[in-house]
C-alpha cells in the first residue's frame, strides 16, 4: 500500500503536466495569427501557401502551410526569410522530402519590420548567405 500510495502523487504531476502542455499548445496557436498568403515565382509557378505568425513570449512562430512546392533536392534545401529594404533575416530551413506536414519556423525580429516573406531554394555548402532563387513570396499586411 505504501509503494502505491507513494506513487500516486507522481502520477498526478505527469498528467498534469501533460495537461498543462496540451492546454500551452492551444494558446499558442490561438486566433491572434496573422496569415500571409504566399504564392509561386517563375522558378516554382505552380507553388502557393499560407504563413500563420503568431507572436510568443520567445518570439515569433511562423508556421507554414505549402502546396505544389516539390521536394528539394538532394544537395539542396529551402531557406526561409523576412525582409524589408535594409537586408534579410532566415527564420530557418526545411527540404520537403519526407511530405508535406506543417512547417515551424521561428523569428526573432518583429515581422511588421520585416513585412517581406520568402523562401528560397538553396546549395548546401554554398554558405549562409540566400541564393537569390526565390521559389515563395508573400507580404505581410499592415495592421
Amino acid at each position: 500500500m505504501a509503494a502505491l500510495r507513494s506513487a500516486f502523487p507522481h502520477a498526478a504531476v505527469v498528467v498534469a503536466a501533460a495537461v498543462g502542455t496540451v492546454v500551452l499548445n492551444a494558446d499558442r496557436g490561438g486566433t491572434d495569427a496573422t496569415i500571409v498568403a504566399l504564392t509561386g515565382t517563375p522558378l516554382e509557378p505552380d507553388a502557393t501557401g499560407s504563413a500563420a505568425i503568431t507572436s510568443t513570449p520567445s518570439g515569433f512562430e511562423i508556421v507554414l502551410d505549402i502546396s505544389d512546392l516539390p521536394p528539394a533536392p538532394a544537395g539542396t534545401y529551402y531557406q526561409a526569410w523576412l525582409k524589408n529594404d535594409a537586408g534579410a533575416v532566415t527564420i530557418g530551413t526545411f527540404h520537403g522530402r519526407e511530405g508535406s506536414d506543417d512547417i515551424v519556423l521561428w523569428s526573432g525580429v518583429d515581422p511588421a519590420v520585416y513585412p517581406t516573406l520568402t523562401v528560397t531554394i538553396q546549395q548546401e555548402g554554398a554558405g549562409p548567405q540566400s541564393s537569390g532563387q526565390v521559389v515563395l513570396s508573400g507580404t505581410i499586411a499592415e495592421d
